[in-house]
């Protein structure tokens, strides 16, 4: 580990650093995936990342992080790896995080989002579909809640927030590592739909049959839509089946990112019930 500590927004790690937190959703070719390069903060996170298909290429740490000996195995975890971490000083990481009490460690790495024609390799079970979701709240607490489901498959359609915006990745709580993520666009995704014959499902507050009512096949696509307008009309004319959660209280609605944990909580115990 560099013993210096550095203190300017110029030098040259720094500012690979801003300029990834300035616009976080860039993703380039890289053979038959997509590329990125995602700032992460947090201990936690960063573990998750070390052990996943994530590479980090690089850690910055406050002295006072380092001081504290209930993080001395994530450092020593990521020195082993041979994976460059610098000290930077309070100052320049409070300029660095993205949140009112930064926790004193932040973590540059690269990875990959794949394409649809990937699926054939992620292992048969439910998928789920971000139509639009722009909340990095809500879509972080929705790729949260397919990791927690064992759903392993999540599609982020054009339009949606960026799975790996740094506020949907600590929303996630690190679950963005745990899963395979697919970027596509809606046409793309209708097209596959349409050869796969996979079912779509989607959640209407009208729909006449209920989560409770439906039995899933352990193979259905669920679409979640845009907070505002739901799933977009050309997804929702190709949907198998339309459902709705009941509210039994006095709520209008549920948002996106409780209606997809409830619905999938059932789908899975469906499954695991059978």
């Amino acid at each position: 580990m560099d013993k210096g500590v550095l203190t300017s927004r110029q030098n040259k790690t720094i500012k690979r650093y801003f300029k990834i937190l300035e616009r976080p959703e860039k993703f380039s070719p890289h053979g038959d995936t997509l590329e990125g390069e995602v700032v992460i903060e947090g201990p936690r996170v960063i573990s998750m990342a070390l052990n996943s298909r994530a590479r980090i290429v690089n850690v910055v740490v406050t002295e006072e992080f380092l001081r504290q000996d209930k993080f001395h195995d994530t450092v020593d975890s990521l020195l082993s790896k041979g994976i460059p971490v610098n000290m930077v000083d309070e100052k320049l990481m409070k300029e660095l995080s993205q949140t009112k009490t930064p926790q004193g460690i932040m973590a540059l790495c690269k990875v990959r989002a794949y394409s649809l024609k990937d699926i054939k390799d992620i292992p048969e079970g439910f998928i789920v579909v971000s139509d639009g979701i722009q909340d990095p709240g809500n879509m972080g607490t929705l790729i949260r809640a397919t990791d927690a489901a064992g759903v392993g498959c999540f599609i982020s359609l054009k339009g949606s927030i960026s799975p790996y915006n740094p506020k949907t990745i600590r929303a996630s709580a690190g679950s963005v590592f745990n899963i395979s993520i697919i970027l596509s666009t809606a046409e793309s995704f209708i097209e596959w739909r349409r050869q796969s014959g996979i079912p779509l499902v989607i959640t209407e507050p009208g729909a006449e049959r209920t989560i409770y009512d439906y039995i899933p096949s352990g193979r259905e696509a669920f679409v979640f839509g845009n907070e505002t307008r739901g799933v977009r009309e050309e997804i929702r004319k190709e949907a198998s089946f339309s459902l709705s959660i009941p509210i039994y209280g006095k709520a209008e609605s549920l948002n996106v990112a409780m209606a997809g944990s409830i619905l999938l909580y059932e789908m899975v115990r469906k499954i695991k019930t059978k």
